[in-house]
This record gives C-alpha cells, structure tokens and sequence, in this order.
C-alpha cells in the first residue's frame, strides 16, 4: 500500500473549509462565478458609498472591467439581463454611489455568520 503524504497540514485545512463554507451562499448564485464578482462585492460590503472608480482601484480592476462586475452584481446585467441583484448604483453628483441592497446586505450575513458558526465550532 502506498502512502501519500498531505501537502498541507491540518491546521491548514481548518481555515480552508472556513473559506468554503463562507463562499457557499455565493456559491449558489451561480456554479460558475468568477473570484473577482467576489471580490467586487466584498469591496462593497467593506466600504458602501463609493465611486467606481474607487472600488476599481482597490480591488485592482481597470474601469471598464469594475463596470461590468458592478452591472453584473446588479440588477441588470452588463448583457441586459437580470443581474444578482446584491448591490445598488445611485447617482451623487458627478459620480455613482455604490451600497447592499437588502439582498445583498443578507449575503454578507450568511457569509459572516457561516465564517462564525466554523470559528467557533474550531474553539
């Protein structure tokens, strides 16, 4: 019989299946959603009330790319289809303010309370 040897360790695993069960409730959106949907969407759950091009640039995407990441995390998609509908784009002046619609807002709970529930259950 042949032993395989883990490349990581158990401890390393914990914070793993964290990580996917955090990222099931996004999971079931789509099958097929790609990192940086998530990663647009966590940058605005951390931070409501910004421009475009402020989330662009924190979460390292050009312009045109975080536009069609936030229309597709609305509720119109960059095809003109229904999008998540997890976030809102109101226009603030000369800019567009970018805030969790409640569908969203109830996202980042199952998200945190999912990563709470493993931490705990870790303890």
């Amino acid at each position: 019989m042949t032993i395989i040897m883990q490349s990581i360790s158990d401890d390393e695993k914990g914070p793993l299946r964290n990580l996917m069960a955090a990222l099931q409730p996004l999971r079931e959106l789509s099958e097929r959603l790609p990192l940086s949907i998530v990663m647009a969407f966590i940058g605005v759950a951390l931070k409501e009330n910004r421009s475009l091009g402020e989330y662009a640039v924190d979460g390292g995407f050009s312009l045109s790319v975080a536009s069609k990441l936030f229309a597709d995390l609305g509720s119109v998609n960059r095809w003109g289809e229904p999008g998540f509908g997890l976030i809102d784009t109101r226009p603030d002046g000369r800019a567009t303010a970018t805030k969790l619609t409640p569908v969203g807002s109830a996202m980042v709970g199952r998200i945190v309370r999912s990563l709470e529930y493993r931490s705990a259950t870790l303890r």
